[in-house]
């Protein structure tokens, strides 16, 4: 079953990073198979938004004799108006957008010895259905 969800461009920011940890866990492997395919889709739909925050990148930054944007010792590109880059980019943040993704349906008990931190979780809440068990 698909359901469609809204996900603010901010969502996209800790999706990358905390996307990578979980998918070097060791889940059940049905788990596994629908979290690739839901992430293969929000990766899709993360594009247009990494497209637009890199441009603003573009508008702000600091460039050197040679037209090339200047990038501080962290990998960060170095902005020159960073109140106006920041209220850009908070705008373009805070836009929703709707995607249609795979339920995954689980029990509780389908998640025990699954260690997760909280951050990994917040990647699979937007599609994941616990099922009540009782008992």
């Amino acid at each position: 079953m698909r359901k469609k969800v809204k996900l603010k461009n901010s969502f996209f920011e800790s999706f990358v990073v905390e996307s990578q940890r979980l998918g070097r866990r060791d889940l059940p492997i049905g788990l596994a198979f629908w979290i690739s395919r839901n992430f293969d889709i929000i990766r899709r739909e993360a594009q247009p938004y990494f497209e637009m925050k890199r441009k603003l990148a573009e508008k702000y930054g600091v460039r050197d004799k040679k037209g090339n944007l200047r990038i501080d010792p962290q990998g960060n590109y170095q902005i020159e108006n960073m109140s106006k880059f920041i209220e850009e980019l908070r705008e373009l943040q805070e836009q929703e957008i709707e995607v249609e993704l795979d339920v995954v349906r689980i029990k509780l008990r389908g998640l025990d010895g699954i260690k997760m931190t909280p951050a990994e979780m917040s990647c699979i809440i937007p599609f994941l259905e616990i099922e009540d068990e009782q008992i």
